[in-house]
Formats: structure tokens, C-alpha cells, sequence
């Protein structure tokens, strides 16, 4: 530094949206090959547009160097969130633990030797969420809906609450997910979207009823889908 400064170099300072744009290039070709989930790749992605407008918005900057972000920055990106995005609290916090992954990023390229956040805690509240009992499940589930396309996003629903898969991961399963176990008993084995990992479930009587349900459907067959809920949440998806 002291070279330079004697030389009249000056050096390149990297940036936040640099390094949020290297983030989201590595992160998008994971996505592709299947390692990271697609929709959390969209949360980066609109991490970097709030920034953008947080950063026009009090700075009167297309971009800030690295080396100039602070303990305030962080702490009024989330008052920016609040105030102007009318966000929740819980949803701010999100974008704010976004962005300190980020400075991480940053650290770990040596692009900034310090964390300029290091000292901001990510606060979260516990919302009051309400749960379905098994008598809200029956009942659903054995309720007659004379609308065929409600009727199916019931049965996906369903599906899901009795598996703990998500909807994205129940429209990309196979029928060669289908397995008998050791017990003798079906599972069914999916790679979570957001980690990857293989996780395997036994199948219940309801998943398996939903399953043979659909296993001759119109739309599976054409596709050769693996049956059941999966190829409703296939041409659901495919209507959106």
C-alpha cells in the first residue's frame, strides 16, 4: 500500500454488489447441476434489487465499497426495509442475514479483512402459527370437491403434510423414488431442495391411497411421470 501510494498506483476497491454478483454466479451454476435449491438463488437475487434501491435511497450510490460499509449500514438497511419496503420484521431479518453471508463471502476471497457487521444479531419473533390436528386432516381429506382442479390441489396438500416434503419436492420425485424397504414396507426417497441431502419417508396409507389415485392419470401417463401428487404439482406448475 505504501508502494503504491508512493508510485501513484491506485488500487481496485472491490465492492458489495461485486462481490453479491460473484455470490449469485457461483450459486446459480450449483442451482443448475442440482447442488442448491433454485428459490433460494431467487432470495439473492432479490437481496441485490433491495440493495440497489437501499443504496440510491440513502447513499445516492450505484454501488459502495467493501471497505466502506459499517455497523450503520447494516443497521439501516433494516430500518430501510421496514420503513420503506413495509416488510416484517422476520422477513427484513431474512435479507439482513442474506447480506452479512454476503460480507462472508467477502472475508473468505480476502476481498475485506474484517467484518464490518460482525457485531449486528439477526433477531427473530417466534410468530403464533396455527396447526392442523389429524380431525382437520380427515376431514379434508375425505371432503367431496365437485371442482376436479381443487380436488387435486387438496390430495398434493395432503400429500405433503403426511410425507413433510415440500411442494417443489413432491413435483420432482419419480416413480423410481418408490421403493420397498427393509421393514417390507414402501418408501419414498427425494433430495431435499434446499440441501441436497436424500431423505427417505415411510409411506403412510393416505400417501400410498393418493398415490394409486393418480397413478393412471391422463397427464402422467403423457409425461411419464412417476404418479401420484407429482404429476398434479406438475401440470399445476406447468398452468403457472
Amino acid at each position: 500500500m505504501v508502494r503504491n501510494a508512493y508510485m501513484g498506483i491506485k488500487e481496485k476497491k472491490r465492492t458489495l454488489l461485486e462481490v453479491l454478483d460473484y455470490h449469485n454466479l457461483k450459486f446459480a451454476e450449483k442451482a443448475q447441476r442440482g447442488y442448491l435449491s433454485p428459490e433460494t438463488l431467487k432470495k439473492y437475487q432479490t437481496t441485490k434489487v433491495k440493495l440497489t434501491e437501499y443504496l440510491k435511497h440513502q447513499y445516492k450510490l450505484s454501488d459502495i465499497a467493501l471497505e466502506d460499509l459499517n455497523l450503520a449500514f447494516v443497521s439501516n438497511f433494516e430500518h430501510f426495509l421496514l420503513t420503506q419496503h413495509h416488510l416484517h420484521s422476520n422477513t427484513a431479518m431474512k435479507y439482513v442475514k442474506n447480506l452479512k453471508k454476503i460480507i462472508g463471502v467477502a472475508i473468505s476471497l480476502e476481498w475485506i479483512n474484517y467484518n464490518p457487521f460482525q457485531s449486528f444479531k439477526c433477531a427473530y419473533i417466534q410468530p403464533e402459527r396455527e396447526v392442523l390436528t389429524q380431525e382437520d386432516l380427515d376431514f379434508m381429506y375425505h371432503k367431496h370437491l365437485p371442482i376436479q382442479r381443487l380436488a387435486e390441489v387438496r390430495d398434493v396438500f395432503i400429500f405433503c403434510c403426511y410425507t413433510g416434503f415440500a411442494y417443489s419436492e413432491v413435483e420432482s420425485f419419480t416413480q423410481e423414488a418408490i421403493q420397498k424397504g427393509i421393514d417390507g414396507e414402501k418408501w419414498i426417497s427425494i433430495n431435499r431442495a434446499k440441501t441436497g441431502t436424500l431423505e427417505s419417508v415411510m409411506l403412510l396409507p393416505i400417501p400410498l391411497q393418493i398415490i394409486e389415485k393418480y397413478r393412471n392419470h391422463a397427464y402422467c401417463r403423457m409425461y411419464n411421470r412417476g404418479g401420484g401428487p407429482q404429476a398434479i404439482a406438475c401440470k399445476q406448475q406447468s398452468a403457472l
